[in-house]
């Protein structure tokens, strides 16, 4: 089968990329063959770039797209097309449609139902259904008229979404926002997966705990420095178990708008001594700060759709703490503890626990390691063919 992937997004800009590359990579290795269009690079695999054309009309976008996308689809005797995100799915059903092949369509986050793709107004509060008098409220006056543009612009995707093939989400909460777009028809839940034998032994283990000076006991933030990922919620419960407990380290990884409030927190609270940066880092130094840890805090504000980082820290055989909200309500204490968000009481507690029995950390991480055998990706891949498949039946059907 040969398979075309879409994605805007190269390699190294978030963990969506990581994903689409693993999963092409599997995918070659059952012997498929893989083409991924993107606005650039994804070393090892044969990619054909287009312009990344974000702020144009969404109708030249589609234009463009599209017959970039039907000359692929000749040029490689495509067999599926399978877009994983905004920018590409609506083009790619366009480009389907035209050429009699089956669209296969992965559905990451909210970008079908919200201009911002998040589902969040000010203050961090959930928006149920997004409308133009809505919009009022969660944008700025002079965003507005791009804003409605853009809500605009999805209320005429919907039908088409609804109409296209498999719609492969990867939690219930993706799901439930869907329906409550109209899109219902052919939706299939399949979790984000990743390749888990590259965090179970990983080098540079005693190299990376002395340059960083860890000490006995990690705690560990894997991710970006924003509100939404929750990380200034560690610094209501973090300084006081550091404070009392001298053996603790507290290990950042990632960067972003909050690292100077970050910064300012740790120098109140006088814990400059355990509290370790160690900057935004590749993707493949990442299992070696899941090595050195003991337990990962997950602690997101808003109903993130699924977030790979209690899978990686799983795989590791390290426990993690999750708030309750989005992909992650789907797993409850699968892979550790899964916690109401801003719970600072019950986080403190748990967190506590933990770093003071080493026994039943361990337990938990080995049981997280157990349970996240099913999110290899090469599971994940099996599944898509079969969805592949099933698309090639489906349109052969009418």
């Amino acid at each position: 089968m040969n398979v075309l992937i879409t994605n805007s997004r190269p390699l190294g800009f978030g963990g969506a990329e990581i994903s689409v590359m693993q999963f092409a990579q599997e995918l070659k290795k059952t012997g498929h063959k893989v083409v991924i269009a993107s606005s650039g690079a994804f070393p090892g695999q044969t990619t054909d770039v287009f312009r990344f054309a974000e702020k144009w009309p969404y109708f030249m976008q589609y234009f463009y797209l599209k017959r970039f996308f039907i000359r692929l689809i000749k040029k490689h005797s495509i067999d599926v097309i399978n877009p994983q995100d905004r920018a590409t799915t609506i083009a790619a059903i366009h480009a389907a449609n035209e050429c009699s092949i089956p669209v296969v369509i992965n559905i990451r986050d909210y970008w079908f139902a919200c201009p911002k793709s998040s589902c969040l107004m000010p203050g961090y509060h959930e928006c149920v259904h997004c409308s133009p008098s809505g919009l009022l409220k969660c944008t700025k006056w002079y965003r507005y008229p791009i804003d409605l543009y853009k809500w605009l612009n999805l209320r005429k995707i919907w039908a088409l979404l609804e109409n296209a093939g498999p719609k492969i989400v990867a939690s219930s909460a993706l799901r439930t926002k869907l329906a409550g777009c109209g899109i219902i028809k052919d939706v299939h839940l399949l979790p984000v997966a990743r390749l888990l034998k590259s965090f179970e032994t990983p080098k540079g283990i005693a190299q990376f705990k002395k340059a960083h000076r860890l000490r006995k006991t990690v705690v560990t933030f894997i991710g970006s420095f924003f509100y939404t990922k929750g990380i200034l919620d560690l610094f209501d419960f973090m300084p006081d178990i550091l404070k009392s407990h001298p053996d603790v380290s507290l290990l950042l990884v990632g960067d972003g708008p909050l690292y100077n409030e970050i910064k300012k927190r740790i120098k109140e609270n006088g814990i400059e001594n355990q509290v370790v940066f160690a900057g935004r880092l590749p993707f493949k130094q990442t299992p070696v700060c899941y090595a050195v840890s003991d337990i990962v805090l997950i602690p997101h504000k808003w109903s993130e759709p699924f977030g790979a980082v209690m899978l990686e820290a799983a795989a590791a055989g390290k426990p993690s703490l999750t708030s309750d909200k989005g992909g992650a309500a789907d797993f409850k204490n699968a892979f550790g503890y899964t916690l109401p968000a801003g719970d600072v009481s019950l986080w403190k507690e748990k967190t506590l626990f933990l770093i003071t029995h080493s026994a039943e950390r361990k337990a938990l991480g080995k049981k997280a390691e157990g349970n996240v055998r099913k999110f290899d990706v090469a599971g994940f891949t099996a599944n898509m063919i079969r969805f592949y498949k099933f698309a090639q039946e489906q349109l052969q059907s009418k």
